[in-house]
């Protein structure tokens, strides 16, 4: 069962989110409109408007689904912590809604009578019906994104093995509060990478005793303006900025890229819209 642990790409951007609703719910009614299954051939010339309620509703469902239930529970649709057994577990809650609501147009439309023993039926149907394809399908998105990415993630590595010494400049470079004071001077070459935190910012750098980290009150977005003019550093992520002279290895996973850092710990993402991005600063650098 470890495959339901493995990393998976949480695919939520609005757009997307309502072109898949959109699409599954067309292709619900022109399915139910063309083919006619269920007994259907005898609804006649209300054949087509019934079907368009069933993509409807289909349509709906996807939306509450995909669209609303991230905004109620944030912490479990973060991207970092997605993976192949939840986008199955949230696939699967698709297609009950959906088996749900087709249900409760089914009785409205007065197709049965609405009791437990119908419900169940249905409900069973769709689920019997359903598992198998979508966990195979969700499989098979994981190994390809997980190929892709891999796949990328070595060429990276083998430049990064290429690598010769940075010679850039290593003047040491100011670093501002939100109130435009300076709280940190150092060369550049010695800050590992910066993590947002609320309304602060955590920079983590070498000093003589080790490594350290050091909180100031200013956003990220602000320190990426700072150190613009310097091309090592590279934003991955909402929450991170890395120097990229200090990555050790790339490593690829269905979701994109994690980044092993010289002197940190910790591995830190490279966002699914960033790795674009990530790629051609990397081939440059």
């Amino acid at each position: 069962m470890n495959f339901l642990t493995k990393p998976f790409p949480a695919f939520r951007e609005p757009k997307q989110v309502v072109q898949s609703a959109i699409l599954f719910g067309l292709f619900v009614a022109l399915f139910l409109g063309v083919f006619k299954p269920f007994g259907l051939e005898g609804l006649g010339e209300n054949l087509l408007l019934i079907a368009a309620g069933y993509g409807v509703i289909t349509s709906v469902c996807m939306l509450m689904i995909q669209w609303l239930t991230p905004k109620l529970f944030p912490n479990f649709y973060r991207e970092e912590h997605w993976t192949t057994g939840r986008e199955i577990v949230q696939t699967m809650a698709n297609i009950v809604l959906i088996a749900v609501g087709n249900w409760m147009y089914s009785w409205a439309l007065g197709f049965f009578d609405a009791n437990w023993y119908s419900f169940v039926v249905f409900l069973g149907f769709t689920l019997a019906v359903g598992i198998i394809p979508v966990s195979i399908q969700v499989l098979i998105r994981q190994n390809s994104y997980q190929r892709k990415y891999s796949k990328s993630s070595d060429a990276i590595n083998l430049q990064i093995a290429e690598r010769t010494a940075d010679a850039r400049d290593s003047r040491a470079i100011q670093i501002s509060d939100e109130n435009g004071k300076v709280v940190l001077e150092t060369a550049p070459e010695k800050i590992i990478a910066a993590e947002s935190a609320d309304n602060y910012v955590k920079i983590y750098s070498l000093a003589d005793n080790g490594a350290s980290n050091e909180m100031i009150r200013t956003t990220l977005a602000a320190l990426e303006d700072m150190l613009a003019n310097d091309p090592r550093f590279f934003r991955t992520h909402r929450s991170w900025l890395v120097n990229l002279g200090r990555i050790e290895k790339v490593s690829g996973n269905a979701r994109g890229y994690t980044l092993r850092l010289d002197g940190f710990q910790s591995e830190i993402p490279v966002a699914r819209g960033r790795i674009a991005a990530f790629d051609e600063v990397m081939g440059k650098f």
